[in-house]
């Protein structure tokens, strides 16, 4: 490994609080003799003054941030690998670096422009998971109930891009379904199954109402082609005036 190799390693250990102090001593030193790596520690040292600005400033990020980032890294990934170019090992740790660039500078915009409580429209964050893409995703939408229901009707919407799985037609075209039947006091899960047809952030919207309210459900998936990302969010319940339940 050449000096500079070893010096760029410790700069990643840097970034992550990782080194003690004679090594960081060490770093600096290197870096005061070396112009290259002094460029490169320059870049690292803003990119440590970014993330201690967001610890200061906390930025809330809309919820599809994480599923969206993670198509466009994938994206990147793919196109470099595509070019054919061999990287070193600190070309690698070069575009991770620069990728978590990416991040700070538009966490920072966000805390600029989304200061204040996220809108409820998005939701709580209730369950997330990551899949391989090309099989049936099973969602699961979860009730409380305070006593028996004989019948509540719950209706699911989706995106372009996202069908229900099934072998008939007539369902697996549409774009929105409804659920007719009973839930009991307690824990209620309603699950469904949907498939994911291209790329891309698609939502599925979900309502039922029962017990005087509306309760809604809002589900982002991200696909990239490889992995979907499936975020499910509850939203907060509006008073519903034509529930009969």
């Amino acid at each position: 490994m050449s000096a500079c190799a070893k010096y760029r390693e410790l700069m990643v250990g840097w970034l992550g609080r990782a080194l003690d102090p004679a090594a960081e001593q060490d770093l600096r030193e290197h870096c005061a003799r070396c112009p290259s790596c002094a460029e490169e520690f320059a870049i690292a040292q803003k990119m440590a003054e970014g993330m201690s600005d967001l610890k200061a400033h906390p930025a809330v990020m809309p919820n599809t941030f994480d599923a969206t980032l993670h198509i466009k890294l994938v994206e990147t990934q793919q196109r470099r690998s595509r070019e054919g170019k061999g990287r070193s090992l600190w070309g690698g740790l070069r575009w991770g670096v620069a990728a978590l660039g990416i991040v700070v500078a538009v966490a920072v915009v966000l805390i600029a422009v989304r200061q204040g409580p996220s809108s409820e429209e998005e939701g709580v964050l209730i369950s997330r998971a990551e899949v391989s893409a090309g099989r049936p995703i099973t969602i699961e939408l979860a009730y409380e109930a305070s006593q028996d229901i004989e019948q509540v009707t719950v209706t699911i919407d989706l995106d372009e891009g996202l069908s229900f799985h099934s072998a008939v037609p007539e369902i697996s075209s549409r774009r929105m379904l409804a659920w007719t039947g009973p839930l009991v006091k307690g824990s209620n899960t309603i699950p469904f199954v949907v498939t994911v047809d291209r790329v891309g952030v698609r939502e599925i919207r979900t309502s039922a109402s029962y017990e005087g309210s509306v309760h809604r459900h809002r589900v982002v998936l991200a696909a990239d082609g490889l992995t979907v990302v499936i975020a499910q969010y509850r939203l907060r319940p509006e008073v519903s005036h034509g529930s009969l339940n």
